[in-house]
């Protein structure tokens, strides 16, 4: 073999890699992700809520954003490190333009769970929670960011429903959820002063020796505020007084499961259920004009 046949196969082998990671970059699948929670009663009393639970949200996060204001969009720092991670040789431009599209609130004509929004909207025992959809590429267990949520009834800075949930794509799409459903309760003015006044008590919770049921004087987890917010005045956890609710009961889903396209996929739980559409997404061409 001539020296410059050797130089040149070095040179081959050496950028292999390189134009394999931009082959992978420009055909990663888009999706598009429903996601539709309710509550459910649980007829027999089965569960046992576990109060020694730990209650946070992930380090590499998005919030959807309505698509009509996308200067409210909150993104934090680390998805968009792992955006140029995942990306090294795409550019800032064509990243903003995926970005954009990426994450965005679908409108409700775009929602093909409607018919099972409404059935459980009718059923008795059932309260849809949560039913948003966004589109977003396909991609791995390090890089996929969880999408944060908040659904049901609002109590001060907390919801019903919270948590978060993300569409891994390694070998196979998954759905991960972490969620949990909180149910409050009103302190009542004459109630906030008998509340625990210590550095080890849990925050606008009732002390075991007030006058309240059983179920409210148990200490549960405190609930996390969502990154990037400003706390309610409704919902302070340092000034015990200022709390106007209390946590009564938490139930938590934390589950992983494998998605086929195009059909639903069920997270079940005694008290709560997670209906997952994932279809496949085809982004419209735009054919770059060539000057003469």
């Amino acid at each position: 073999m001539s020296r410059l046949s050797h130089i040149v196969s070095i040179l081959v082998f050496i950028t292999l890699p390189v134009i394999a990671q931009a082959v992978d970059v420009e055909d990663t699948p888009w999706y598009q992700i429903e996601i539709l929670i309710f509550s459910q009663q649980d007829l027999y009393r089965e569960e046992k809520h576990r109060m020694d639970v730990q209650l946070s949200y992930p380090d590499n996060w998005r919030n959807l954003y309505d698509p009509s204001s996308p200067q409210n969009r909150i993104v934090n720092t680390a998805s968009l490190e792992t955006d140029s991670v995942l990306n090294p040789n795409v550019s800032t431009s064509s990243l903003a333009e995926a970005d954009i599209e990426s994450y965005a609130a679908l409108p409700q004509n775009s929602l093909k769970l409607g018919p099972d929004h409404h059935a459980l909207k009718r059923a008795p025992g059932y309260k849809p929670l949560y039913h948003k959809a966004w589109r977003q590429q396909g991609l791995d267990f390090q890089h996929s960011p969880w999408i944060l949520l908040q659904g049901g009834e609002q109590y001060g800075n907390h919801h019903e429903l919270e948590g978060s949930i993300r569409l891994v794509k390694n070998r196979y799409l998954h759905i991960q959820a972490n969620l949990w459903k909180a149910r409050f309760a009103s302190l009542a003015p004459s109630l906030v002063m008998e509340t625990v006044h210590s550095d080890t008590a849990t925050p606008g919770i009732y002390s075991p020796k007030s006058p309240v049921s059983k179920e409210s004087s148990l200490i549960w987890p405190t609930l996390p505020d969502l990154p990037d917010t400003e706390v309610s005045e409704e919902f302070i956890p340092s000034t015990l007084n200022s709390a106007k609710f209390q946590v009564a009961d938490i139930i938590t889903l934390e589950q992983s499961s494998r998605v086929f396209r195009d059909e639903v996929t069920y997270l079940d739980h005694p008290e709560m259920g997670v209906l997952v559409l994932v279809s496949k997404y085809e982004k419209e061409s735009v054919d770059t004009p060539v000057n003469d």
